[in-house]
């Protein structure tokens, strides 16, 4: 049975079963507290939690994971993977043990026509429930189920809150996988007893002192990972070995020419990782330094460095995942959708990853030629993993070639460190954003799209928020800003330092101030307008720019995230390459001509189903409840946005770019500014062209006295040149000039010694500003032959006017401050020239 022909038996047979078939949420999870979906359960865990009211009471979904904590093992072992599939069925206070086993085992023996001998029980040490269900009623013999403990057989969602025992179902692939230990069974580290389902019995609740109390609705929560159950029903030794990878390695395997067990890890590495990609791409990930941005960038670099072990010529990834889209665009069409994003941001990272290899390679070569002992240090490899991106396994790799090998302890003992101080990071922005605990309070009113001002019930305080029954504040969401304003009660008015939304959508305010209103006392909330009508004006410009982006640079210019604040907005979307100076001015002229013409911009609030008929644009990888909020504007733009907007384009006034730059491979961003932030912006932008050319032109007038200046110096040195004295058997040219400096001078010394022979040269000038004397001497070499050199006759100068200065034979500086004693440099000059001359070759 194919894969796929098992996910759509999973998810018909719990169908037929009065379980809603609902589809698996995005990989980037709406979760604050992970990173990726790691589990089938997460886009349920709110309602496992409390926190929110199921729709149904039963479900099941066939769910995209990633896990990248054992990412070593992946290609290692027969069942690591970072991407994989959870088939899962869920119940939410409906049925619970009795019914969840006989769905499992009904699923597995009669469905998919399991052999019952093969299948082994695993329950909880204290759940003789479970066990009694198990025997009387699935009739497993004694000998085929197992007790396990806590850590096996007891699934918590934390220290405290809903948890409970959970049977594990396990397949025995036969002896000759085991370890031969004759009390091998489930729960054995060896490969034969494999794991194909986890039934989760959520019944207690558990607190912080860990006393367990029933929970008044018990849950079920069940995973079975696809590419197990496909193993065991293809009857394959590995997960790599089932129709979910078998064509991907095929592929591998004609590039390399390479078919070994050496080389299979790297094989399967490379099938697992371009799956995981794929997805993470497809979700709305782009490679990038940071959080689950660089889980994708690991992921495709540990890929592209086992492809370079098999000898495959980079770039090649790329066109793997159009393999990848070919198997599973069946289940998941917005694979193909997306194809063409998949490859090209895969190639640009196939081909950044190429340079960093080069910059790292360089910098390698320098480590190793002053490693000592043949050992790279350990700070050494860890600069170019964390400076270069350039990844230990690669540096090994290539000591080893050049008979050199990396200190790893030292290594880890870095990377450690690195991982202490990002832990403490974490912590304390943790500490900072902690959102308080809001329980028994009622989701608060929101009527801030209609008015700025609501008169409001206090329904109670915790740690510092205010609760109140409605509320016009609205809370950061979707990229746009919190707004701000003040909380009025009597004649008092406190500010609102902050704003939180609970899962449960309770708001909460917090409040600046030693006055805090009781519970039950009536208030005035009233946002602050000014800064409510820069960010409207600001979020309305997105969806002028995201629809206008689609004109100048076509369809694929998708948009990828905003950031909205009353200061200014930026927009990043899918883009190959830089806009052209002349596409943003386009972008300019079509918005504002958008502002001009007056455009209403109108709310309807409808279903997603008559949102998609209508065309309205949604945020991919953004997940919508079923009724939406519409944002048209005229007949130039209609999205999908629960922000705040203006009620007319004509309200924005004005819309500039400030800046074009890129995010990441594949993604760049615009910053801008629309209405009152755009005059400003304008007029700054004016005054500083205004500024700019004051200074351009006095450069230019400058520029132009530079010019003056050299030309007049050098006339004064040709004339200078001309008027030359014989003296010790030398031609020697002094000058006396104000307002020159050492630059000047040496320029004149140039020009007369290349019209003077046996030239001594000595000139010097006043400052206008400060009355300090600058010198330049300068000797040619036949001069200086006759013991008449520049540094000497600098010195001698310098000995009787003070001062500091030298040089060499041919040219010296100096200067000194006292100007009275100019008269005196040519004096001592001459001195200089008979004391030292003498008559030469």
């Amino acid at each position: 049975m194919k894969a796929g022909d098992i996910r759509t038996k999973f998810l018909k047979y719990f169908g037929d079963r009065s379980h809603s078939v609902i589809a698996g949420s995005s990989l980037i999870p709406k979760d604050p507290t992970v990173l990726l979906t790691m589990a089938g359960m997460l886009q349920f865990k709110p309602i496992f939690l409390g926190l929110e009211k199921p729709a149904h009471s039963r479900a099941t979904t066939a769910q995209k994971c990633v896990r990248t904590n054992d990412i070593e093992n992946v290609g290692q072992t027969a069942r690591h993977h970072t991407f994989f599939e959870m088939l899962g069925n869920f119940s939410f206070g409906d049925y619970f043990k009795k019914e969840a086993v006989a769905f499992a085992w009904e699923l597995l023996t009669k469905e998919f026509n399991i052999d019952k001998s093969r299948l082994y029980i695993a329950v909880y040490e204290k759940d003789a429930e479970s066990e009694d269900i198990w025997k009387k009623d699935m009739g497993v013999p004694a000998g085929r189920l197992i007790r396990l403990g806590e850590d096996n057989n007891f699934w918590s969602a934390g220290p405290t809150g809903p948890c409970g025992p959970c049977s594990e179902i396990y397949y025995d692939l036969g002896q000759e996988q085991g370890c031969g230990k004759k009390e091998c069974a489930p729960g054995c580290d060896c490969d034969r007893f494999l794991e194909i389902w986890n039934l989760v019995f959520m019944e207690f609740n558990r607190d912080e002192s860990g006393t367990l109390t029933p929970l008044p609705k018990k849950n079920i929560d069940t995973g079975m990972g696809l590419e197990r159950i496909a193993s065991v029903l293809q009857d394959v030794k590995t997960n790599f070995d089932t129709d979910l990878f078998r064509e991907m390695l095929k592929e591998i395997r004609i590039r390399s020419g390479k078919d070994s067990v050496i080389t299979q890890v790297s094989q399967r590495v490379i099938a697992d990782h371009v799956r995981a990609a794929v997805h993470l791409i497809s979700d709305g990930l782009t490679p990038a330094n940071e959080g689950r941005n660089y889980i994708l960038r690991r992921i495709l670099r540990r890929a592209l460095l086992h492809g370079k072990k098999l000898g495959i010529a980079s770039p090649f990834l790329n066109e793997l995942s159009q393999i990848q889209i070919g198997s599973d665009k069946g289940f998941y069409p917005e694979l193909e959708k997306n194809a063409a994003l998949i490859k090209k941001t895969i190639l640009d990272e196939e081909v950044s990853f190429g340079r960093t290899i080069e910059q790292g390679a360089s910098q390698l070569e320098a480590m190793i030629k002053r490693a000592s002992s043949g050992i790279i240090k350990g700070s050494d490899a860890f600069k170019l993993y964390d400076t270069y991106g350039f990844p230990l396994e690669l540096t090994k790799e290539v000591a080893k070639e050049r008979g050199f090998s990396v200190d790893q302890a030292g290594f880890e003992k870095e990377m450690g460190r690195q991982k202490e101080t990002s832990r403490s990071h974490a912590s304390k922005k943790f500490a900072l954003g902690k959102i308080p605990q809001v329980k028994g309070y009622p989701s608060t009113v929101f009527t801030g799209y209609d008015e700025t001002e609501t008169e409001a019930l206090v329904l109670g305080t915790i740690d510092g928020y205010l609760i109140l029954d409605r509320s016009p504040f609205y809370v950061e969401s979707g990229g746009q800003d919190s707004d701000r304003g003040t909380i009025i009660v009597e004649k008092n008015a406190l500010e609102v330092s902050s704003l939180i939304k609970t899962a449960e959508g309770v708001i909460l305010h917090g409040i600046s101030g030693d006055l805090i209103p009781a519970k039950g006392e009536k208030v005035r909330a009233a946002v602050d307008k000014q800064i409510r009508s820069l960010i409207s004006a600001h979020h309305t410009s997105t969806h002028l720019l995201h629809r206008a982006l689609q004109e100048v640079a076509g369809s694929s210019a998708q948009q990828k995230g905003s950031s909205v604040t009353s200061e200014k907005f930026r927009f990043d979307f899918v883009s190959g390459s830089q806009i052209r100076s002349e596409d943003l001015k386009k972008l300019e002229d079509i918005v504002n001509e958008k502002i001009k013409e007056a455009l209403p911009v109108k709310t309807e609030v409808t279903s997603l189903e008559e949102a998609k008929k209508a065309g309205a644009k949604a945020l991919f990888g953004e997940k919508y409840a079923g009724t939406v909020r519409m944002i048209r504007i005229g007949d130039f733009s209609l999205e999908l946005c629960g922000g705040t907007h203006v009620k007319n384009t004509s309200e924005i006034a004005l819309f500039r770019i400030v800046k074009e730059s890129a995010v990441s491979a594949g993604i760049r961003r615009i910053e801008a500014v629309s209405g009152r932030a755009a005059l400003a912006y304008e007029e700054a932008r004016k005054e500083e062209e205004s500024r700019k050319a004051q200074e351009a032109g006095q450069k230019e007038k400058a520029k132009l006295q530079a010019a003056a200046l050299e030309k007049e110096s050098a006339l004064k040195a040709a004339e200078l040149a001309e008027n030359r004295e014989s003296i010790g058997g030398a031609n020697f040219v002094f000058g006396l000039f104000r307002g020159y400096d050492h630059s000047i001078l040496k320029s004149m010394t140039d020009i007369i010694k290349s019209s003077v022979p046996c030239a001594l040269v000595l000139l010097s000038s006043v400052a206008e500003e400060d009355n300090k004397v600058s010198m330049v001497a300068a000797a040619s070499l036949e001069a200086a032959k006759r013991g008449l050199s520049a540094d000497k006759l600098l010195k001698a100068v310098l000995s009787t006017t003070g001062g500091r200065g030298g040089g060499k034979e041919l040219l010296a500086q100096g200067g000194f401050t006292d100007s009275s004693k100019a008269q005196e440099i040519k004096r001592a000059a001459l001195e200089f020239i008979n004391k030292n001359a003498n008559p030469g070759d």
